[in-house]
């Protein structure tokens, strides 16, 4: 595949997931809307910075837009939970407190990335691979990546059984979206293991593809 082709499909992603989140707004102030309205725009802030970043060929173009994306993917996990919990109703008693604290990995996260030139707690030894079909970032994982990439994990996993309780619990005239939903929490869950796992070819980061796949699911 040509990197043209690829950052096409990607902006082409991103754009469509933000038209998404235009519709949505129609739909203020209903339950949960406002999360739902989160999760696309970082959706298509990944989207975008990720087709531009495959589109660049030098290293200080890459870093900048990978800091674009971490616009997106530091916020994306905190108010994919948010959806979850509004969708579902499953609202704890002490939310106004769990909130706050779901925004501290993130904000480290984007802070620390995007200041990575000037340690090595997220990136170490970035530079570029040019052994694939376009330049692509290359790096060794600092200890903060990994506590992000830990922190994304979780929050996906914990969607998908916040879901599942859901569904177990709810009233069959429930269950058939609930069902579409549980099918759009999968696919960036699945996305991101296999990016992380190194599984696909080139390390070419599906996941905001599959984003783009859920977000629709999400929206029905």
């Amino acid at each position: 595949m040509k990197p043209e082709i690829l950052t096409t499909i990607l902006l082409a992603s991103g754009f469509f997931t933000l038209f998404l989140a235009g519709l949505a707004v129609k739909h203020l102030p209903g339950r949960g809307v406002w999360s739902f309205i989160a999760v696309l725009l970082c959706s298509s802030v990944y989207s975008i910075g990720y087709g531009m970043e495959i589109s660049s060929v030098t290293l200080d173009d890459i870093l900048f837009w990978s800091n674009i994306q971490y616009l997106g993917i530091s916020f994306f996990p905190a108010f994919y939970i948010i959806m979850c919990l509004k969708y579902t109703g499953r609202i704890p008693r002490n939310y106004r407190i769990i909130i706050p604290l779901l925004f501290i990995i993130p904000v480290i996260t984007l802070i620390m990335h995007n200041t990575s030139t000037q340690h090595n707690l997220f990136y170490i030894n970035p530079a570029i691979d040019q052994s694939g079909l376009f330049p692509i970032l290359s790096f060794q994982k600092g200890p903060l990546y990994i506590i992000h990439s830990t922190f994304i994990n979780i929050s996906l996993i914990t969607g998908i059984i916040i879901l599942i309780d859901f569904i177990r619990k709810a009233p069959a005239i429930y269950k058939k979206q609930a069902y579409l939903m549980l099918l759009g929490y999968m696919f960036p869950w699945l996305g991101f293991i296999l990016y992380i796992s190194d599984i696909i070819p080139w390390r070419i980061d599906i996941t905001p593809l599959t984003l783009t796949i859920a977000a629709p699911i999400w929206a029905f």
